[in-house]
């Protein structure tokens, strides 16, 4: 199994370290069906626009008529925004020496003792973190192929969402709503 590189936005780090996130929803990425079995005769195949997500996390079941390349037992490790001291905002990440000190946009640092990084730099993006700076290694439990708009209650609490009612009138959806508050600020409206 290979580690692979995931990326949160900043309150979803958050909900990883105080234990609400548990699960993470990815869009599947153009692919097609292994030998177009199963699945796919009564559920047709919806990429590009979105309607099917990989389901990654735990208390799920397990299905996966896709090629999937993340497999339960692997290793996430989770890409966030993160700063350096201003006197290395011109050095690339690569060149970034293994260790400097890291002040991550959800809070905290890589420091010893929880000490704060000083004189802080520009804000670098998530996709750009070096290996060597993740703070958190998540292990794959578990993997399904579900449509985006068939999430659960349940599914979007442990998406570790703020719940919200906007645009609903049943109180009791009000996870899922804020599901789709966070996807589309991610993925954009629809």
């Amino acid at each position: 199994m290979k580690d692979i590189g995931i990326t949160f936005k900043a309150q979803m780090v958050r909900a990883i370290l105080d234990g609400r996130k548990t699960q993470t929803r990815r869009i599947i990425e153009g692919q097609q069906p292994n030998g177009g079995e199963g699945f796919h005769k009564t559920h047709p195949y919806h990429r590009p626009d979105g309607n099917w997500v990989w389901c990654l996390g735990s208390g799920m079941g397990v299905g996966d008529p896709f090629n999937c390349e993340y497999k339960i037992g692997s290793l996430l490790w989770v890409r966030e925004s993160w700063r350096t001291t201003r006197v290395l905002d011109t050095c690339k990440t690569i060149n970034l020496a293994h260790g400097a000190a890291i002040e991550y946009e959800a809070g905290g640092s890589n420091l010893a003792s929880g000490n704060i990084v000083h004189d802080l730099g520009k804000l670098r993006s998530a996709r750009i973190m070096p290996r060597w700076a993740s703070r958190i290694l998540l292990e794959i439990k578990n993997v399904r192929v579900e449509r985006l708009r068939d999430i659960s209650e349940e599914g979007a609490i442990a998406e570790g969402v703020t719940p919200s009612i906007a645009g609903h009138d049943l109180d009791h959806l009000k996870f899922r709503a804020g599901f789709q508050t966070l996807w589309e600020s991610i993925h954009g409206a629809g």
